[in-house]
This record gives C-alpha cells, sequence and structure tokens, in this order.
C-alpha cells in the first residue's frame, strides 16, 4: 500500500506546480510516455491530473501501518482480508 505524499527536497519550495525534482523524477520513472522535468510538470497540470495520475512518490507504508489501516475499515477487511500482506498482495 501506498501513501501518497510530496517528497520533499530543497528544489520544491518555490515550484507553482507543488513538484518538487524528486516528484518529477518518480513521474518521469511512473509513466514512460512523460520525458523530462519540465514535460513532468506540464503534462501533469495539463493532463495527468484530469487522467487521475498521481503527481509523487509517497512512502510504502510498513506492515504494522497496513495492519492498522485494515484493522480501522472493515470493509476492506472484507473485500481484501483480514491481514495486511494478504490486503496488500491482493490490492496490487
Amino acid at each position: 500500500m501506498t501513501a501518497y505524499t510530496t517528497a520533499q527536497d530543497t528544489n520544491s519550495s518555490n515550484s507553482p506546480d507543488g513538484m518538487s525534482e524528486a516528484d518529477t523524477k518518480c513521474y518521469n520513472e511512473n509513466y514512460s510516455d512523460v520525458n523530462g522535468a519540465d514535460n513532468a510538470r506540464n503534462h501533469y497540470t495539463t493532463i495527468g491530473h484530469e487522467q487521475g495520475r498521481q503527481p509523487n512518490c509517497g512512502r510504502s507504508l510498513t506492515a504494522i501501518e497496513e495492519q492498522i489501516y485494515l484493522d480501522k475499515y472493515p470493509d476492506l477487511q472484507k473485500a481484501f482480508g483480514r491481514s495486511g500482506a494478504g490486503a496488500t498482495r491482493q490490492a496490487h
């Protein structure tokens, strides 16, 4: 499971689109049809957002965080199973 949060680095504070250099690198790695930092920023603001693309890479949840999240939502347990690891395998 992934929690999407904007990656922080020293180049993100003045970016009008909120994408840091780490975010643009991740965006390019995740979406092969986008090439380059300027293209990543432009693509996300003009097309990517509408397509439901994620503008950044979040950190992966720990096994404990997965289980806490799963325990909080019984409907997810019903859909994906009671264990965090099992739910993660089914969700991906």
